[in-house]
């Protein structure tokens, strides 16, 4: 009976406890949290084709804007072709990787390939930093980072 009596103690305890601490409104919650409404939305997009080719010659009337099944209003349309495409590729070559690296080596060649392939076709920048010199030896031209001086290799 006494194991019984304690467990009821504590529990009638605990729920004392409970039941008087005031729930906290936003108010009494710390500052770290920060609300604000917004009528302004910042949308950053790229648009292709069917054939995958960028499509440049948007306007502000070819696009309609729909949030929740409801339109919404584009307030400013800027098209900006000119900025600079960044992409990073990099393959884990640790031990742990020893099974699949054939097969991301094979993934970085064709991506290496397809990039080329738009640097020769369309003029783009291929800037590329690699301790591989097969793929260094593809390049236009080549730049060496040694002991902090960047020099032309070719």
């Amino acid at each position: 009976m006494r194991p019984f009596l304690t467990c009821l103690l504590v529990f009638l305890f605990c729920g004392a406890l409970v039941w008087s601490v005031p729930a906290q409104t936003p108010s009494d919650q710390d500052d770290d949290v920060i609300r604000v409404d917004t009528d302004l939305t910042n949308l950053f997009f790229t648009a292709t084709d069917k054939q995958k080719s960028f499509v440049t010659t948007l306007r502000e009337e070819d696009l309609r804007l729909i949030e929740d099944g409801v339109p919404q209003k584009i307030l400013t349309f800027q098209r900006e072709t000119d900025r600079p495409l960044s992409i990073a590729f990099l393959i884990d070559v640790s031990a742990s990787e020893e099974r699949t690296l054939p097969q991301e080596k094979a993934a970085a060649e064709n991506v290496f390939e397809l990039m080329l392939e738009l640097n020769r076709a369309h003029g783009t920048s291929l800037v590329m930093v690699t301790h591989e010199p097969s793929l260094a030896a593809r390049a236009h031209r080549i730049m060496r980072l040694q002991d902090g001086v960047l020099t032309a290799a070719n």
